[in-house]
């Protein structure tokens, strides 16, 4: 491990043993007292009294690199890390490494007005945080990006590639089944949209009437017909869905009259929306979502291991709900159907 705890220039150059150099005009030996410590394999480079500048020459990879306290360090040999590596740069620090970096899980923070940058990088998987005010310049290539990035920072990847994004959420303890802690990263490419915060619900007169809603309205697309778009019928088919719930996928819904509505749904969640006519909520989508949908959305498909509780009463002609392997579904309020078709697959 290395650690800078000092504003004076740090210099990491290559070397053939491991030595450290403090540059600069001494009267004593308390002008350089205590400037690095070694300990339990962690390397602290702390301020000295005097001194001009700091080189530090390493034979031996190191997987951990920490600066804080205004710390100014270039990083001048190539770094390879067989397993998990640590970048972070804290307190108005600024790193620069000039050599090439790989590894197989690294990690690289920015915090608390820093900045910290890579000529050559290349991981398998790298989690990227940047705070408010920070910055990260990357140039390489990773096959999975986790980014927990603030508005109010810089991410600059001109000459960065990736085949995969993970983009971070925070979550209350309520909000989710699946997420294991405080924030969980969502696939970017699976979603219409991140969702950054979960909305406040929405308030229903007696008469079914959205008094408010700060959720995600969609409507179904302008050139799909009325007919066509309720053209599915009373057929039990997963294929016929009007609403096709993904699997493991943790959804309430509202009905409500369409002239009441004035949306095809409000939900709280940004979710996929409409493919080919069917409102799709994807598999695994990890928040609790609240759907409030028109009553005439009478056919549900739900996939594997998904459930899904309505909270409304329901009186109306026909209904079709089709539920593939642990599925559930619960009506939690009076539910009067007068043709109800009900299939259930394997379980």
């Amino acid at each position: 491990f290395v650690k800078v705890y000092t504003s004076i220039p740090v210099t990491i150059n290559n070397g053939k043993e491991n030595a450290i150099y403090l540059t600069g005009e001494f009267d004593s030996a308390e002008d350089y007292a205590g400037f690095c410590t070694l300990e339990d394999a962690v390397l602290k480079i702390n301020s000295p009294k005097k001194g001009e500048k700091i080189t530090l020459e390493l034979d031996t990879d190191v997987s951990i690199f920490q600066f804080y306290n205004n710390a100014n360090v270039a990083i001048n040999k190539d770094i390879k890390i067989e397993r998990s590596g640590l970048f972070e740069a804290n307190s108005n620090s600024l790193a620069i490494f000039n050599g090439k970096v790989i590894g197989e899980d690294l990690i690289i923070n920015s915090k608390s007005n820093s900045k910290i940058s890579f000529i050559s990088i290349d991981a398998n998987t790298l989690k990227l945080g940047i705070e408010k005010g920070s910055e990260v310049i990357l140039n390489g290539k990773t096959n999975t990006l986790k980014l927990d990035k603030d508005e109010d920072s810089k991410f600059i990847k001109d000459a960065f590639s990736f085949s995969s994004l993970y983009e971070a959420l925070e979550l209350n303890d309520e909000d989710t089944i699946l997420a294991q802690g405080n924030k969980i990263y969502l696939k970017t490419q699976e979603f219409v949209g991140r969702p950054k915060h979960k909305r406040d619900s929405w308030k229903i007169d007696s008469e079914g009437n959205i008094l408010t809603s700060k959720g995600d309205t969609i409507s179904k697309a302008e050139a799909l017909e009325e007919v066509e778009y309720n053209k599915l019928s009373n057929v039990c088919s997963p294929e016929n869905a009007n609403v096709l719930i993904g699997k493991n996928a943790r959804v309430n819904i509202i009905f409500l009259d369409k002239d009441n509505i004035g949306e095809d749904y409000v939900s709280n969640y940004p979710i996929k929306g409409y493919v080919k006519g069917q409102l799709i909520v994807q598999d695994d989508y990890p928040l609790n979502l609240e759907l409030t949908i028109r009553n005439d959305i009478g056919n549900i498909t739900i996939m594997e291991g998904a459930e899904v509780n309505i909270l409304s009463k329901i009186n109306e002609k026909q209904r079709s709900y089709y539920l593939f392997k642990d599925a559930k579904l619960n009506f939690n309020q009076e539910t009067k159907i007068e043709e109800l078709s009900l299939g259930m697959n394997d379980g």
